[in-house]
């Protein structure tokens, strides 16, 4: 798929654009390795068993992850997932690609040969010393990175009501004329912003298992997702309550509300 910056898992929106949390537990530790937006991770708040969207550890708080800058030591410790005192590679990439707007693709490519200027005893990690090291270390790095930092923009989707077709193939990333659940869920998060997160995605989800689990199918084609009325689109939009391409004001004429199906 195109290069792009790290996603927030709940609602797809790019994490650099936003406030973003990772997921603690009692004693302070990550429980994993993900991120989230604040607001997002927030709605998990009061749920019986509060676990990560993605890995499905249980966490009990989280905490806001600022810039390196604001506070060094905070951050060299939310990073460091394992809480061994130390950074590797990998938390460090997982970091950059989720807090600041880097081309994600690019950074996997190039900063392993850059790793190199900081752990020179090919360790595969380094230690706070080092990251705060004034002579350059990371943190000096990160500090004159960050002002040039460029993401790689792949430009913004039709309107979905005035070009259904270059919607649906904006979102068909290796163009197979098929959209997965998790492109569809993706297309619909990012298109419908005003739309309730959680509902939207279980809204669709449960659209999914109508249209496609009878195929055991993981994908659904264009006509399918297309078709007036009655194709997953105009099922979502009526559902949500937004307007649909179809001229006839008709009652009958509508896409059949969930409930209904």
């Amino acid at each position: 798929c195109p290069a792009e910056e790290a996603e927030c898992a709940i609602c797809y929106d790019d994490l650099c654009y936003g406030s973003i949390s990772v997921l603690l537990k009692g004693n302070g530790h990550r429980i994993c390795r993900h991120f989230f937006h604040t607001e997002c991770i927030e709605m998990l708040f009061g749920a019986d068993a509060m676990r990560c969207p993605l890995c499905r550890v249980k966490f009990t708080k989280t905490v806001q992850v600022l810039q390196p800058s604001e506070n060094p030591r905070l951050w060299f410790d939310l990073m460091d997932v394992d809480g061994l005192g130390c950074l590797s590679s990998r938390d460090v990439v997982d970091a950059l690609k989720s807090t600041i707007p880097v081309d994600a693709a690019a950074l996997d490519l190039h900063f392993n040969a850059m790793w190199q200027r900081w752990d020179i005893s090919s360790e595969g990690k380094i230690s706070l010393q080092t990251f705060l090291d004034p002579h350059g270390g990371l943190l000096n790095w990160l500090m004159n990175s960050l002002e040039q930092a460029r993401c790689f923009e792949r430009g913004d989707p039709p309107d979905v009501t005035l070009d259904r077709e270059g919607w649906f193939l904006h979102w068909d990333e290796d163009g197979s004329g098929n959209l997965t659940k998790d492109q569809v869920l993706r297309a619909c998060l990012k298109t419908f912003r005003d739309a309730d997160v959680l509902q939207l995605r279980s809204l669709i989800c449960a659209l999914w298992a109508e249209y496609c689990a009878k195929d055991l199918s993981p994908t659904i084609d264009f006509d399918a997702f297309m078709k007036p009325r009655y194709g997953l689109l105009d099922t979502i939009l009526a559902n949500i309550g937004k307007p649909h391409d179809d001229v006839d004001s008709d009652i009958g004429s509508m896409p059949l509300p969930i409930e209904d199906i």
